[in-house]
């Protein structure tokens, strides 16, 4: 293939494969380290840190062959060992096979990644084959990006001056624009800004039989050539992948599984993207836009940890719990990477994350027994403790007496999907009570006064709800717990919930009112949808909250029904990571939430 057949090619007009259906991703990386490397559906490869996307192409026999453009059945994504974040990516077209493994290594700041394409010949004739690893302007999630600057020298490939793949062989080097299809010189003029495309060209002579090998490894972090030249070459280009799998396993293996498959693996690989997302300490559920520290999903998650054997690392995160909260008393909801209220979020309140941070230092005493802790982190728990108690006077009015809203939290954002923040929320109130609940008992073991007014005061609350909930059933006839008195009807009802008996165990699982809500929530959001949670006209891995709540109920078909669910429906199959909200072929958002069992099932 002549040069200038290859920079047709490159030109082409390929869309991402986000732009045919083939939307999400999954992680690799480091634990607790800030930077990562996502894994698109269609096998494009994007460090955080980068501002464009690679690929690897075929042509075989001239036939030009892009993951971008291949139907999701033609595809397969893999973890090593089928849980280590290992990702592998292969598609095979007239018996050539192409497989590339991507991961990352300690040695900078954020690790360095590393990626091995074998190409192999699976028929019994020659083929003529081109691989190319092509680098695109656009990101993988869902976004342009931008190339001015590309070039290749000693083995280095450059882009933006800033990141550099160190590549094995000697390829041909092709640059031109996105949309133009003519030749740039090497050092990439800036004839259309921005959009600079290129690629690195192997001709491959393909025997029957035969399979070629090739490495690649590049910086995560931005630095000039001179310093990635020095970090990528004192590396031996075959370093063993042993020991990255010896590292994971190592730090994976703490617990031990003997359950069917492919339970242990989609738990394996969970604790591994939970380690992975995890960042300066702070436990983050996703990246891009999901980047931040939710004290929601940060409370789940270190019920997980602990029950995984990874108490070490919860504990690593309890101040930025702490250090989070406001003069105040007030947990905000969302905070940014320098623990600052997250925009607009910091004007809309959600009173769950109260209870949240309190569960969380008690949920680690209960597993360590570490005092000292409790006694460092008593008063932001007593402050938060009598946030909630402030807020909660606002509806104990004389005038709300003898209607659904007296005693409750005011009405809130809440979880962010359960509906308007003009509205009271249940889910709200049920965690205010696991607060004050667990601030009690902290106050018990160190000897405190506060204990028994707590005590009370959680009861108190959780009363109201239920007065509430008795209120509407007399006057709007229904016969289940609702998401709250404004909302009677909706899906969220059911995660709204779930608090009430996961994580919080708050009423008794014999409870008529709990067993027949728990009961309709099932056959009128899970049931009819073959175990996956309809919430607002959309399927969420929140289903997985209500699978642990049919668990405690012993109702263990249920909840093995939600999960099978799940496991069969994957953002990227294969690699247990889940967006968001998700429909039953493709993901609708791209946030990976990649904690299939974070809910802690007792």
């Amino acid at each position: 293939m002549d040069k200038q057949a290859l920079t047709k090619f490159i030109k082409s007009a390929i869309l991402p494969g986000w732009c045919h259906g083939l939307r999400g991703w999954t992680v690799t990386g480091l634990p607790n380290h800030s930077e990562k490397v996502l894994r698109g559906v269609d096998g494009s490869i994007m460090a955080t840190t980068w501002n464009f996307y690679l690929n690897f192409w075929l042509w075989i026999d001239d036939e030009l062959i892009t993951p971008e453009t291949l139907p999701l059945n033609k595809i397969e994504h893999h973890l090593d060992s089928g849980h280590l974040p290992i990702s592998i990516f292969e598609f095979h077209h007239k018996d050539i096979l192409m497989r590339n493994t991507l991961t990352v290594i300690d040695g900078a700041t954020n690790g360095i990644g590393l990626i091995n394409v074998d190409v192999e010949n699976l028929s019994p004739t020659r083929h003529k084959v081109v691989l190319g690893l092509v680098v695109r302007p656009f990101r993988v999630n869902e976004q342009m990006g931008a190339i001015s600057h590309l070039s290749y020298a000693d083995r280095i490939l450059s882009i933006n001056d800033k990141f550099h793949i160190f590549v094995e062989g000697n390829p041909q080097f092709v640059i031109t624009s996105l949309f133009e299809g003519n030749e740039l010189s090497p050092k990439g003029d800036d004839k259309v800004p921005q959009l600079l495309s290129g690629a690195l060209m192997y001709n491959l002579r393909m025997a029957p039989g035969a399979g070629k090998h090739i490495k690649f490894r590049f910086n995560i972090d931005p630095m000039d050539r001179r310093s990635a030249v020095t970090l990528l070459h004192r590396l031996p280009i075959y370093l063993p992948i042993d020991k990255v799998r010896t590292y994971w396993r190592t730090l994976l293996y703490r617990t031990r599984w003997h359950i069917p498959a492919p339970l242990p693996d989609a738990i394996y690989a969970s604790l591994a993207y939970i380690l992975i997302n995890m960042a300066d300490n702070q436990l983050r559920p996703g990246l891009t836009f999901y980047n931040y520290f939710w004290y929601r999903d940060a409370a789940y998650i270190v019920a997980a940890l602990l029950r995984y054997g990874y108490a070490d690392f919860v504990k690593r995160t309890l101040p930025t719990f702490m250090e989070g909260q406001l003069p105040t008393g007030e947990f905000p909801p969302i905070l940014d990477d320098r623990l600052r209220p997250v925009k607009p979020i910091k004007r809309l309140k959600e009173w769950d994350s109260q209870g949240q941070a309190i569960f969380a230092i008690a949920e680690y005493y209960r597993f360590t027994g570490d005092k000292e802790m409790l006694k460092t982190y008593y008063p932001h728990i007593q402050r938060a403790a009598e946030y909630i108690l402030k807020q909660r006077t606002r509806r104990l009015k004389e005038r709300l007496r003898n209607t659904p809203y007296y005693g409750l939290l005011p009405p809130s954002w809440s979880a962010e999907d359960l509906g308007s923040d003009k509205w009271h929320h249940y889910w709200d109130d049920f965690w205010c009570v696991i607060g004050l609940r667990d601030a009690a008992f902290i106050s018990r073991i160190l000897g405190k006064q506060d204990s028994h007014r707590y005590e009370a005061a959680a009861s108190e609350l959780l009363n109201s709800v239920f007065n509430s909930i008795q209120i509407l059933i007399r006057r709007k006839k229904i016969k289940w717990i609702p998401n709250g008195p404004e909302d009677l009807n909706s899906s969220s009802m059911a995660r709204g919930t779930s608090p009430l008996l996961w994580p919080g165990r708050l009423v008794d699982t014999s409870n008529t009112l709990v067993r027949e809500s728990f009961d309709y929530y099932f056959k009128k959001w899970i049931q009819p949808y073959g175990g996956g949670y309809y919430h607002q006209k959309h399927f969420w891995p929140y289903g997985l909250e209500l699978a642990t709540c049919y668990l405690i109920l012993r109702q263990p078909q249920r909840a093995h029904m939600i999960l099978d669910w799940y496991l069969q429906h994957q953002t990227v199959p294969g690699t247990y990571a889940w967006a968001e909200v998700i429909d039953d072929i493709n993901p609708w958002w791209s946030r990976i939430y990649p904690r299939i069992l974070d809910k802690s099932m007792p």
